[in-house]
């Protein structure tokens, strides 16, 4: 069968969604289908002296936009991603020529990444920008055209979009739905009206499709609220293994840390991680723990809301609050392996993968009791019942510090639990989802 993953979110870099499509492509890859990817660079100029020299040319392109998202668009037109070369992209009507590409694996170079599990990547120029802007007739329309040209058997698109089954023709659809956050919480970000925007990707994906996907049961109830028929399946996340061969960095060095004598949180910093609420507990109990905070991400939405919440605590607390920024995979793993506990109070998760990673490196989790975060803690980790009091999470973090048996305790339910989201365990629902739709 030839399927073609649909991700607009490779151009946002979303980490966690885009981990979903890795174990998607996988899954697919594994059962012997052909699996090829979407991908909407601009069309670039064809080196025309040699096909061979060509065809590398694009596996190069492919590899940017993989790595880079839309600051890729860079390399091959100048301007890249602007509205104006959207504009004359319409205007000549190049956002209809299409074409697929066969990957050939000696034309790839660096580590393995996604394109290394592709069978073959179909450009159509600007083809996300129109679905993200929600320009529904032209994305429609496009998708129409290339799954009939390319001959695809099944779209499956790794978040919620516009797309219909209708839009496919003989085809099937399918759609991973990760959570419904953006409507619900107030912690989601408002701009380019998000809110509005999200709910209409999110109703079109829940009543017109063939198949739909979700990383949990709570999710998979948010959307039979919305479609009670719908052919919705769980497949959960899959639990990232820490490399094997990665050595320790010397981050607790440059960090002044000590191993096992320090707190761990790792995501996107924005406000429905809850760090406001995290930083206050924290401050509560410093001088009991004795135990720096560790903070590892990059800044998302409300992030300034963050840094003012850091300000206003005591020099003595501030001097204890690391920020590490993005860091590598190396230093990651580092991190896990040597901290006491990972520390995650989140307000909302569409499951919690980062919990997983957590167990998989031996640390006893602290998280809230909210959304899908009790399905991917199980009975391992320790749950704040109201993540928005900074006491109760001060108090969590006071019991599990000061009783080592609990953090054993822990620890060995993780890994019983995280054996419930392995690889394996993944494509078993996989094929079961696609065996609904008799595929």
């Amino acid at each position: 069968m030839k399927i073609l993953f649909v991700s607009p979110d490779i151009e946002e870099k979303a980490r966690g969604i885009n981990f979903i499509l890795k174990s998607l492509v996988k899954a697919a890859e594994a059962e012997g289908h052909e699996v090829g990817l979407l991908v909407g660079y601009p069309d670039g100029q064809a080196f025309e002296k040699s096909a061979q020299i060509n065809n590398k040319v694009e596996h190069i392109y492919l590899q940017h936009y993989l790595r880079e998202g839309r600051s890729s668009f860079r390399y091959i037109i100048p301007g890249g991603y602007s509205r104006r070369n959207i504009a004359k992209t319409i205007l000549r009507t190049d956002f209809f020529k299409t074409k697929e590409v066969k990957v050939n694996t000696d034309y790839l170079s660096g580590s393995s990444g996604l394109e290394k599990q592709l069978n073959f990547f179909i450009r159509s120029p600007f083809f996300y920008q129109f679905l993200v802007r929600n320009y529904v007739r032209t994305s429609r329309m496009l998708i129409k055209r290339l799954v009939k040209k390319h001959k695809i058997d099944l779209v499956i698109c790794a978040s919620p979009t516009v797309i219909r089954s209708s839009d496919v023709g003989s085809a099937k659809l399918a759609h991973f739905v990760h959570d419904v956050m953006p409507f619900e919480l107030i912690e989601a970000p408002p701009d380019n009206d998000t809110p509005n925007r999200y709910a209409h990707q999110f109703y079109s994906s829940v009543t017109n499709s063939d198949l739909l996907m979700a990383n949990s049961e709570d999710t998979a109830g948010k959307i039979k609220e919305v479609n009670p028929e719908a052919n919705v399946h769980v497949l959960y996340g899959t639990a990232s293994s820490p490399p094997k061969d990665v050595p320790q960095t010397s981050i607790l060095q440059n960090m002044d840390l000590r191993s096992k004598r320090y707190l761990l949180f790792t995501s996107t910093l924005e406000k429905r991680k809850n760090i406001e609420n995290l930083l206050d507990g924290y401050s509560m109990i410093a001088s009991k723990i004795n135990m720096p905070l560790v903070l590892v991400g990059g800044p998302g939405y409300g992030f300034e809301d963050i840094e003012a919440k850091f300000r206003s605590l005591s020099p003595e607390v501030r001097n204890n609050v690391r920020f590490t920024g993005y860091v590598s995979e190396a230093d990651k793993y580092t991190l896990f392996k040597n901290a006491m506990m990972f520390v995650f109070p989140s307000v909302y998760e569409g499951i919690g993968l980062v919990i997983f990673e957590a167990m998989l490196n031996d640390l006893p989790v602290i998280t809230s009791n909210r959304g899908a975060l009790p399905e991917a803690g199980g009975d391992a980790a320790f749950y704040v019942e109201d993540p928005y009091n900074p006491k109760e999470i001060a108090d969590a973090i006071v019991k599990v510090a000061n009783d080592a048996k609990l953090r054993e305790d822990m620890v060995a339910k993780g890994h019983k639990v995280v054996s419930k989201f392995t690889l394996e365990k993944f494509e078993a629902r996989f094929n079961k989802a696609l065996e609904s739709i008799g595929k």
